[in-house]
């Protein structure tokens, strides 16, 4: 998109009215503006930026705007703007940005001296959870942490370092995996069992951590959810979800264990064409799940059944669709299924023949389609936007690992504060980690609540940790 002669002037009056002016504030709306205009308008944005010297409420607020405009595409603007002596609060929003941004491909050359700043021997806390959170999203940067800022015996920067795959004592993580441990140690055992899942092609999966795990998913303490959500996207990782003799587990754990495709083959006892009543808030979900678990040809052979699902049938249709087109040589599907346009994907998928006509909802797809009729789509292509939709209708299966992620980066940052005390409903006051460094009620907590509201909902593109392998 470009950027017309008088629109700087046009984007700075919005965005002050959305940003700056009380009147007129609404931070989520010029969240949307400008992540839907994206890199154009961050000049403008950085330039508001600028101005706000005295107020950092606003200042943060305009700050994490042009994070958000440009996404990883703006990192190098963001560091530079730290190397600028940024005042922490400064630095807090930034490292927030990064943090629940997706995982990027290139390193950041120097990251621990321009986040944290060349002069800060010993980083508030909160500082450094946020800067090892952020630093889990670039190549190598966890590893690189000094290993002097993390002889704290602090949970939550132990666990922030376990994600972030930085080199924390053995000596502080122990405490937190014995039978009675500290307060806190959900936040280290959840950090231990993702950064098992996230880093699996590069370390082998431990096997006192599968145990472990297979132990967790059998607590049923409510306030054990977390904990034992990220025991199952382990174990589905391990491909180490046992089945034999064990009864059929809720759909929380269920979309889980499927969130591998390897591991939804081994769990499709499990996973049947028609939906149990109980799983129906994971109806669509489990239904991919159901797809990735068998072949083609199976899948197709139950499309009655499945294909007399409203609330599934396009979702298996299209996940099939995705399946076909990964295969070299699929055989054609020339059968057809009544009032499911979606059916022409997999026809097509499978090399069979396609008629015009056929009309789908999703405005992507049917643009997928024209160009299919056209022989203009290729098949990896295709598969791609298969995937996405998926990921847009909330069946993808690496949605569950995102949401997992997401809930420990929460409860690291935010959780014990004023505005995320909504976060744990119920939990008392003490058991709620905070790290140390601000109040509780400081400006900085609302704004990140506000940033991790906007992002908490799933857009594309698909961050590459959660797309199907």
């Amino acid at each position: 998109m470009g950027v017309l002669p008088g629109d700087d002037a046009r984007f700075r009056e919005r965005f002050t009215e959305l940003l700056v002016s009380a009147p007129t504030r609404d931070v989520r709306e010029g969240f949307q503006l400008a992540r839907g205009i994206g890199t154009p308008v961050a000049p403008v944005l950085w330039n508001l930026v600028a101005g706000e010297k005295s107020n950092m409420r606003r200042r943060m607020a305009v700050l994490a705007t042009a994070c958000l405009a440009e996404g990883p595409i703006g990192d190098d603007r963001v560091m530079a703007f730290l190397d600028e002596k940024s005042p922490l609060q400064d630095r807090l929003v930034c490292s927030l940005c990064l943090a629940l941004g997706p995982m990027r491909s290139r390193p950041q050359p120097e990251f621990w001296n321009r986040v944290i700043g060349r002069n800060r021997q010993e980083p508030e806390p909160l500082l450094l959870v946020l800067a090892l959170l952020a630093s889990s999203r670039f190549p190598e940067a966890g590893a690189a942490c000094p290993p002097a800022l993390l002889r704290q015996e602090n949970p939550g920067i132990t666990a922030a370092a376990i994600y972030a795959g930085a080199p924390i004592p053995d000596v502080l993580v122990q405490p937190y995996l014995r039978p009675r441990p500290p307060a806190h140690s959900s936040l280290v055992q959840r950090a231990l069992l993702l950064a098992g899942f996230l880093r699996r092609p590069v370390e082998p999966v431990q096997a006192v951590l599968v145990e472990r795990a297979r132990e967790l998913v059998q607590a049923p303490s409510e306030q054990n959810a977390t904990l034992r959500e990220a025991a199952a996207l382990l174990l589905a990782a391990a491909d180490a979800v046992r089945t034999e003799g064990q009864p059929r587990p809720e759909w929380r754990l269920l979309q889980l264990y499927a969130s591998d495709p390897r591991a939804a083959t081994s769990i499709r006892a499990w996973l049947p064409a028609v939906p149990q009543p109980l799983d129906e808030p994971a109806w669509a979900r489990l239904a991919v799940a159901y797809v990735l678990s068998r072949s083609v040809d199976a899948v197709v052979a139950d499309r009655a059944v499945w294909g007399a699902i409203p609330e599934v049938r396009r979702h298996v249709a299209i996940a099939l669709a995705m399946r076909a087109c990964s295969e070299p040589s699929p055989s054609p599907v020339r059968s057809t299924l009544a009032d499911l346009p979606e059916w022409a994907f997999v026809r097509w998928a499978t090399g069979a023949d396609v008629q015009p006509g056929a009309t789908v909802e999703d405005a992507t797809l049917q643009q997928a389609f024209v160009l299919m009729l056209d022989g203009r789509m290729p098949r990896e292509g295709a598969r791609a936007i298969f995937e996405d939709a998926l990921w847009r209708w909330g069946s993808h299966p690496g949605l569950g690992l995102q949401a997992a992620q997401q809930d420990l980066l929460r409860d690291l940052m935010l959780s014990g504060s004023l505005p995320g005390n909504r976060y744990q409903v119920g939990l008392p006051d003490h058991l709620r980690y905070l790290p140390a460094g601000l109040g509780n009620e400081n400006d900085f907590f609302g704004l990140a609540v506000e940033v991790f509201e906007f992002l908490r909902t799933p857009t594309l593109p698909i961050p590459g940790e959660c797309r199907l392998r």
